[in-house]
């Protein structure tokens, strides 16, 4: 289970932005990521850049790049299982960069820690 963080800065088109929140939240919630394995944050990251890839090819935004490694992912952070995914694009015709800065605390399987619990104090 993900406990999700978002800050956003520099938004120009709510309407645009909500569409790219929307997808990046239900990928961590309904992804399955395993957060403390690199290999499935990168994969991750991929379907964030094949998806943010398609609306620039349509148009809607430009220069975009996601982090998601040693830059913004510190080891004492990934020890305690906290991730960071930051989203940089460029809306189209505009002069800012759009930032989504996502925090992602992996706080384990809550059924399993209940029934754990339960199973240790009858």
């Amino acid at each position: 289970m993900s406990q999700l963080t978002i800050v956003a800065k520099s938004v120009n088109s709510k309407t645009l932005y909500d569409h790219i929140l929307k997808f990046l939240e239900e990928g961590v919630y309904d992804f399955g990521v395993v957060w403390d394995s690199e290999a499935h944050r990168e994969s991750f990251i991929y379907i964030i850049e094949d998806f943010l890839g398609e609306m620039q090819d349509d148009g809607k935004i430009e220069q975009v790049k996601v982090i998601s490694d040693r830059r913004n992912n510190k080891y004492t952070d990934m020890e305690v299982g906290i991730y960071h995914i930051d989203v940089y694009y460029r809306q189209r015709n505009c002069l800012n960069t759009t930032e989504i800065l996502m925090t992602i605390k992996d706080v384990g399987d809550l059924d399993e820690d209940i029934e754990a619990f339960f199973a240790n104090n009858p």
